[in-house]
């Protein structure tokens, strides 16, 4: 239960980049197909394709973050061998690796004041 460690110092609220650059709360969680079946009393602690949830899937970051950064912090998280191993996606779409969590918010997201959800799974190529 030490800290993250996940390449960003959280020291109190030093604002990392540009000044004025947005910060963002977003979550993410293991995707799970929305036309897979689940049973009653089945665990749903693994995802379609056995990734686990992370033990923090709340995350504070730089608007400016991009997909591809995301991705190095979660192959590190999830103990994959590439970060090409896992797609980010949001409402379901595959994300590309160039853009940013501001700009997926403005574009994809849509859902007012609710925090973005983004979701993860194994890439179906490894």
């Amino acid at each position: 239960s030490g800290s993250g460690g996940g390449g960003s110092s959280s020291g109190g609220s030093a604002t990392v980049g540009q000044p004025g650059e947005q910060e963002m709360n977003f979550k993410l969680a293991p995707f799970v197909e929305p036309n897979q079946d689940t049973y009653e009393g089945q665990s749903s602690e693994l995802s379609g394709d056995g990734l686990l949830p992370l033990d923090k899937p709340f995350l504070k970051t730089s608007g400016n973050l991009k997909v591809s950064q995301l991705k190095k912090y979660l192959y590190k998280k999830l103990g994959l061998n590439d970060p090409d191993e896992v797609e980010v996606l949001c409402k379901g779409e595959v994300l590309g690796p160039e853009l940013s969590i501001y700009f997926i918010k403005c574009t994809r997201w849509m859902e007012g004041d609710h925090d973005l959800t983004l979701h993860y799974r194994k890439n179906a190529y490894y």
